[in-house]
């Protein structure tokens, strides 16, 4: 397959995924945002290779909002997810960032217990671990931590990492659409 026409297919199978609220659908996402954003050379970037178009992600500033919950004297809460509000569309006035891949993969949206996870964190996770792509255990605290999570609670009927999921591909969808835009036309 054309690798323009493959870019264009895996961003309408990731907005068909995220609108779904069957576990199993959005958690495919995460094998596609695998592909698009931490393939060792993404397939944004192979097709970007000829449009030279400047990415940018719009974002919520995560770090603000979880300063809200950051009380001097009073322990981390058990679990405080970003969800839906990664995506500064999601909630009125909202403090925002424009950033780069690398900025926006660091960003943090979920914490359990003091222990903060990033985009890229829960990508990976999904994605290798939780069976997106593969499925299997992990030895890593981190990923211990996040199973533990998902099998404990539930946000909008959903695990709460399959939630972000949503958000995440919704900012990614987002950050695409010159680029698809300027496929389409060519």
């Amino acid at each position: 397959m054309d690798i323009e026409r493959l870019f264009l297919e895996t961003l309408g199978d990731l907005e068909q995924r995220i609108s779904s609220s069957d576990e199993y659908t959005v958690l495919g996402a995460a094998a596609l945002l695998r592909k698009l954003l931490l393939d060792k050379v993404p397939l944004v970037n192979q097709v970007n290779r000829k449009y030279k178009l400047k990415i940018t992600y719009e974002i919520c500033d995560t770090e603000k909002l979880f300063a809200t919950f950051n009380v001097p004297g009073v322990p981390p809460l058990q679990f405080i997810g970003i969800q839906d509000a990664l995506d500064p569309c999601s909630i009125p006035n909202p403090p925002v960032k424009i950033v780069r891949r690398d900025a926006f993969l660091k960003t943090k949206v979920q914490a359990s217990n003091g222990q903060y996870f990033t985009v890229r964190e829960l990508i990976k996770y999904l994605a290798n671990i939780a069976g997106a792509v593969h499925a299997g255990k992990s030895g890593t605290e981190e990923n211990e931590t996040l199973s533990e999570i998902e099998s404990t609670l539930s946000v909008g009927g959903l695990p709460p990492t399959p939630g972000q999921l949503r958000a995440i591909g919704r900012v990614v969808l987002k950050a695409f659409t010159p680029l698809a835009d300027a496929v389409r036309d060519n």
